[in-house]
């Protein structure tokens, strides 16, 4: 299966990623170009990391099932970017999922900031400059984990 991500956004200085896969219950691999190499049944975890400081990920559930020939099928792919990062105020959310809620967390793990998603804007002025880890929860229960900074 060729993998392919899309980093957004489309003005972003450093364009390219890295591919890495998790073995779940199934067995792959990837090479640097995305090609994903099943090696036994079940499932895995494709991950495509941006290559920038913002830790952006965007993460794809794989199942894996032998049909006379190998076959893998993509689940729950979700991507979840946001800018500018780092930001003063306002972040812009960009999703192929709706989000449910987002929270914010401090280098501490102190959670200091939740809230419901309800536009693809989030005020982050209430923050004190620093570095936070933002997940972001969608409604179909998929999580993603990004770096934060607020200047």
């Amino acid at each position: 299966l060729q993998m392919e991500a899309t980093v957004m956004p489309t003005t972003a200085t450093d364009m390219t990623y890295t591919w890495s896969v998790a073995n779940g219950t199934g067995a792959a691999t990837i090479a640097a170009t995305g090609l994903l190499t099943a090696s036994a049944d079940g499932t895995v975890t494709v991950t495509a990391t941006a290559n920038d400081a913002s830790g952006v990920t965007g993460t794809a559930i794989i199942t894996i099932t032998e049909q006379g020939t190998s076959s893998i099928y993509e689940n729950n792919m979700v991507s979840i970017s946001f800018y500018p990062n780092p930001s003063q105020d306002i972040i812009n959310i960009v999703s192929n999922e709706t989000i449910k809620s987002i929270y914010i967390y401090n280098l501490n793990g102190k959670l200091v900031l939740s809230t419901d998603a309800e536009s693809n804007i989030l005020n982050i002025q209430s923050l004190a400059v620093g570095t936070y880890t933002i997940i972001f929860k969608t409604v179909n229960g998929l999580i993603h984990t990004s770096k934060l900074v607020k200047i």
